[in-house]
C-alpha cells in the first residue's frame, strides 16, 4: 500500500508576537490536512492553551481529551466547545525559559460536504527537566462545510511569541 504524500500548503514563522495565526483560502486538492505547530506563549503564567477554529464558524466542536504529566496517571475529560477546538497547552514565559511546545492537528476528509469533520490533536512539551506534558485529543467539528480557513488562537491572555512556527500540509491518500 503506498504511503500518503505530504505537501506544504503554507508556513508562517512569527516575526512579532501575535494572539492569532490564520490560514485562509486553503486548497481543496487534498484528502486530509495536517497542521504542525512549534510555539510558546508570552503570558506570565506557566502555560497558555491553544485552540483552532475552522471557517470562522461558531459551530459545535466535541472533544475527548486524555492528558498526563510526568510519571503520573493519565486523566480524561469530555468537552464541548461552542466556538473552537482545544489543541493543547504551550509553555509560557512565566515559568519555562526557552521552551517551545510541539503540536499536531490532523483533520480527515476536510473538503467532504456530506459529513462532519473528524480530527485529532497531540500536544507535548517539557519544562526544562522538571516535568513532561502530553495531551491527546480526538474530536469532531459538527459541520458539513468544507474547511477553507483555520484560525489558531493563544489563550490565557497570552500571545504566540516571535519565532513560533505554524506549517499546514495537505495529505493525499492513495
Amino acid at each position: 500500500m503506498p504511503s500518503p504524500t505530504h505537501s506544504l500548503i503554507a508556513s508562517q514563522t512569527l516575526t512579532s508576537a501575535s494572539t492569532t495565526v490564520t490560514f485562509s483560502s486553503i486548497s481543496q486538492s487534498y484528502t486530509d490536512l495536517k497542521l504542525i505547530i512549534s510555539a510558546r506563549a508570552s503570558n506570565g503564567g506557566g502555560y497558555a492553551n491553544t485552540a483552532i477554529n475552522f471557517n470562522g464558524s461558531g459551530g459545535s466542536y466535541a472533544n475527548k481529551l486524555i492528558y498526563g504529566v510526568g510519571t503520573g496517571s493519565a486523566n480524561t475529560q469530555n468537552t464541548v466547545f461552542p466556538t473552537s477546538a482545544f489543541i493543547g497547552d504551550i509553555p509560557a514565559s512565566g515559568i519555562y525559559a526557552n521552551t517551545f511546545s510541539n503540536q499536531e492537528i490532523y483533520v480527515t476528509n476536510y473538503k467532504d460536504t456530506n459529513n462532519y469533520k473528524g480530527y485529532y490533536t497531540v500536544s507535548v512539551h517539557e519544562d526544562n527537566n522538571a516535568a513532561a506534558f502530553l495531551e491527546a485529543d480526538s474530536g469532531v467539528w459538527q459541520s458539513t462545510a468544507a474547511i477553507t480557513s483555520m484560525l489558531i488562537s493563544c489563550g490565557n491572555s497570552g500571545q504566540f511569541v516571535t519565532n513560533s512556527m505554524f506549517s499546514l500540509y495537505g495529505i493525499n491518500k492513495s
